[in-house]
C-alpha cells in the first residue's frame, strides 16, 4: 500500500494538477456561492429561465470551440520554439473567431425559428445568451492558451479573477434587490469581461507577435485532430444543458428549475475533472513509450478507485449539500442530486484514463465517445423523461457516462497491455 501510495504522489504532473484543481476548485467555489445567491433570490420558477440561459451558453461555446482548446492543449507544448507556438496560436485564434461569428449567426437564426413555433424561452434570455456567449468563449480560448504554455499559476489567478467578479457582481445583485431573472443573468454572464482582460495581459510578449502569413489555414493535423475531437467537445456541454433544455420542453418551470439547480451543484464536481484534463492532457501527449504508460496507468486507476471512496463519503451529506447551497426551496430534487453527483465522479473517474488518448494519432476516441454521450442523452431523455421526470433525466445522464467509463476502461486496457505486447508488424497490420 505505501509503495503504491509512493508511486501515486511521486509524479511531478500530479504535483501540477493537484496546484490547478485546487486553486480553481477554490474559484469554482467562489463561483458557485455567487450561483447560489442567485438561486436563493430568484426561487425554483425564476431559476429556471436563468437556467435555460446559462445552459443555452455552455451549449453554444461547445459550438463556437470544436475542439480548438484542446487543439491549443495537444498541439502548443509540443512545438519546438516560441515562433512555432506563436503561429499556431494565431491560426487557431483566427479560426475560433470566424466560427464563433457563425455559430452565434446561425444560433440567431434558429432563435427566431424556435420563437415562433412556440418554444417557452424568454427572448431576451434566449438572445442575451446567445451575445454573452462571445464573451465566454474569449475568456475560454486565452484561459486555455496559457495553460498549453504551461503558465499555470497565471490561469488559475485568470479564473480567480473572474470567479471573485461573480461572487462581488451576486453580493452587489443581493444587496440592490435585484430579483428579475434577466437582470441576474446579465451580471452572471458579463463577470469573465475582467478574466479575458487580464488573459491578453498575462500572455508573453512573444505570443502576441506573429510572423505567419497564413493564420487563415490550420495544420492538416490540427484539422485532422479537431474533426474527431469536436465530437467529444460538444458532447461534454450537451449533458446536463441539453437536459434542461429538454425538461423546458417537456416539464414546468418548477421541474426544471430543480433540475437546473442540483445540477450546478454536481457541476463543481465536473469542473474538478475538467480542471484536472487541462493538467493531464498536455502531459499525456509526451507519453507514447508501453513503460511510461504502463506506470501511468497504475495510477490512473487508483485514482479512479480514490473517485469511488469519495462518492462513498458524500453520500451522507447529499440533503446537507441542497440545504447550505440552494435552500430548502430545491429539497425535492435530492435523488436527482445523488445521481448527477455519481455520473460527476464517473466523468472524473474518466479523465486520467482518457488523457492517454493524446498520446499518438488516437482521435478516434473522441469521436467514439461523444457520439454514444450524445445519443443516449437525447434519445433517453425523450424515452424515459414522460415516465419517470426529473430522475430518469439524472439517471440518464449517468448511463452515458458510465457506459464511457466502461468503454475507455476497456480500450485503454486493450492499446496499453495488449496490442503493446504485439509484434510490430501486426501492429501495423
Amino acid at each position: 500500500m505505501k509503495t503504491a501510495l509512493n508511486i501515486f504522489f511521486s509524479s511531478e504532473g500530479l504535483k501540477k494538477s493537484i496546484f490547478l484543481v485546487s486553486a480553481n476548485l477554490l474559484a469554482t467555489a467562489l463561483a458557485a456561492i455567487s450561483l447560489i445567491i442567485f438561486s436563493r433570490n430568484l426561487g425554483p420558477v425564476k431559476f429556471a429561465e436563468f437556467s435555460v440561459g446559462v445552459s443555452i451558453i455552455f451549449i453554444l461555446i461547445r459550438l463556437t470551440d470544436l475542439g480548438s482548446t484542446q487543439a491549443l492543449l495537444k498541439f502548443i507544448p509540443v512545438k519546438n520554439n516560441n515562433s512555432d507556438k506563436s503561429t499556431l496560436f494565431s491560426q487557431l485564434t483566427f479560426w475560433r473567431a470566424r466560427l464563433t461569428i457563425g455559430v452565434l449567426l446561425i444560433a440567431t437564426i434558429i432563435g427566431f425559428i424556435s420563437l415562433q413555433l412556440g418554444y417557452a424561452v424568454k427572448p431576451n434570455i434566449l438572445f442575451g445568451a446567445i451575445l454573452f456567449t462571445a464573451i465566454i468563449s474569449a475568456y475560454e480560448h486565452f484561459y486555455h492558451i496559457l495553460l498549453s504554455l504551461g503558465l499555470i499559476a497565471k490561469a488559475a489567478l485568470m479564473n480567480g479573477i473572474q470567479a471573485v467578479t461573480k461572487l462581488a457582481a451576486s453580493l452587489i445583485s443581493m444587496a440592490l434587490g435585484i430579483s428579475t431573472a434577466m437582470s441576474s443573468f446579465t451580471i452572471y454572464s458579463l463577470a469573465p469581461i475582467l478574466g479575458v482582460i487580464s488573459g491578453i495581459v498575462f500572455l508573453p510578449q512573444w505570443m502576441k507577435k506573429t510572423t505567419s502569413n497564413n493564420i487563415d489555414k490550420l495544420p492538416t493535423s490540427v484539422v485532422g485532430f479537431i474533426s474527431h475531437s469536436a465530437i467529444g467537445v460538444i458532447a461534454a456541454g450537451v449533458m446536463e444543458n441539453i437536459s434542461v433544455l429538454q425538461l423546458k420542453g417537456m416539464l414546468g418551470d418548477f421541474e426544471t428549475g430543480i433540475f437546473g439547480g442540483v445540477s450546478r451543484i454536481s457541476l463543481f464536481v465536473i469542473l474538478g475533472g475538467t480542471y484536472l484534463s487541462q493538467v493531464l492532457f498536455p502531459r499525456a501527449t509526451k507519453y507514447t513509450q508501453p513503460d511510461v504508460q504502463k506506470e501511468y496507468l497504475k495510477k490512473a486507476f487508483l485514482f479512479t478507485l480514490l473517485i469511488g471512496i469519495v462518492f462513498l463519503l458524500y453520500m451522507p451529506f447529499n440533503r446537507l449539500a441542497i440545504l447550505l447551497t440552494l435552500g430548502s426551496a430545491y429539497l425535492s430534487g435530492q435523488q436527482e442530486l445523488l445521481v448527477l453527483m455519481a455520473a460527476s465522479m464517473v466523468y472524473a473517474a474518466t479523465v486520467p484514463l482518457a488523457a492517454l488518448f493524446y498520446a499518438g494519432d488516437k482521435y478516434w476516441y473522441f469521436s467514439i465517445t461523444g457520439i454514444l454521450q450524445i445519443m443516449i442523452v437525447i434519445l433517453g431523455n425523450i424515452i424515459v423523461v414522460p415516465k419517470f421526470g426529473l430522475l430518469g433525466a439524472a439517471g440518464v445522464i449517468l448511463l452515458a457516462r458510465g457506459s464511457v467509463l466502461v468503454l475507455t476502461g476497456v480500450l485503454i486496457i486493450y492499446d496499453v497491455f495488449l496490442l503493446s505486447k504485439k509484434p510490430r508488424k501486426e501492429i501495423i497490420k
